[in-house]
This record gives C-alpha cells, structure tokens and sequence, in this order.
C-alpha cells in the first residue's frame, strides 16, 4: 500500500546517528595513536568522555577532518583529566565557542595565535586536580607555556 512518508532509496543512507558518530570518532581517535582503545571503552574515564562530548555532546560536531577536532578533543581530555574535585572557573570550557575563548586560553593570556592554534594555557590556582594526559603534548605542538602552578596534578611535561 502506498503511504504519505517516502521511504528511502536503496542509494539513499539516512544521516548518521550519535552511535555511529561515536564509533567513528573512536576509530578516528585510535588511528592517530592517541589514546588507547581501552581508555575509550571504559565508561568515566577521561578518554571516553572526551570522546563522548566531542562525539555527541559538542554543539560544534566539527568533522573529524577538521584542522580543530583534534586540538578540542584533547582540550576535553585535560579538563576531564583534572577535574577531579572540581575547577574553580571553567568559563567556556566544553562550550560551543572556539577553543580560544575558553577560559586560561583565551587571549587575555596570548592563548592562540592568529591562526587559532593554541600556544598558552594559563589555569594557575584553579582547583586542578588529576594526570596531565600526554596527547595534551602531542597534539599542542606549538604550546610554549603553561601554567598550572597551585594545583593539584601529576604528570610528567616532555622537554
């Protein structure tokens, strides 16, 4: 019988869904030897919620190939790494601004560079507490200072 809804075209796909945008953002991840596979599987640690919010909860939902993913991925990673007892000001960190905007990056302390690549990150005596995750310094390659004197972290800062 026909009905009032088209159905789909064999060639037609529907958009995705926050399942498949998470599998695909974990499959991303793991291919540039970020993270481990693990991390991301267990439900509360950092990794997966980093990659839950950029996955599902981010109002950007920038394209995995986007210049940007990565660098706000990992931003995720640290804040869900040492916010164990609870930061002091997190004021538009996990927002819908750009990186840059974010509290302790934003401009105020030469954060980014023109190009929005961030070069600072400034969170001295902010509450911090938990592991510097290591991808902070993979990815940020061009981080020349951060600050994270009167907090509470672990974590080894490569030369």
């Amino acid at each position: 019988l026909p009905t009032s809804v088209p159905s789909l075209n064999p060639t037609e796909s529907q958009s995705p869904t926050k399942g498949s945008r998470l599998e695909e953002t974990k499959a991303f991840l793991i291919s540039k030897g970020l993270v481990d596979e693990i991390q991301l599987q267990t439900v509360g640690m950092p990794e997966n919620l980093a990659m839950t919010w950029i996955a599902d909860l981010d109002d950007l939902q920038l394209d995995l190939n986007d210049e940007f993913f990565l660098q706000r991925y990992v931003l995720a990673l640290f804040y869900y790494s040492t916010k164990e007892t609870g930061w002091i000001d997190e004021e538009g960190w996990l927002s819908n601004s750009e990186e840059c905007n974010w509290f302790g990056i934003n401009t105020d302390y030469g954060g980014c560079d023109s190009g929005r690549t961030i070069q600072s990150i400034v969170l001295d005596n902010n509450g911090l507490k938990g592991d510097l995750p290591s991808a902070l310094f993979l990815m940020l390659t061009d981080l020349v200072t951060i600050n994270l004197d009167g907090n509470c972290i672990q974590g080894t800062i490569p030369p």
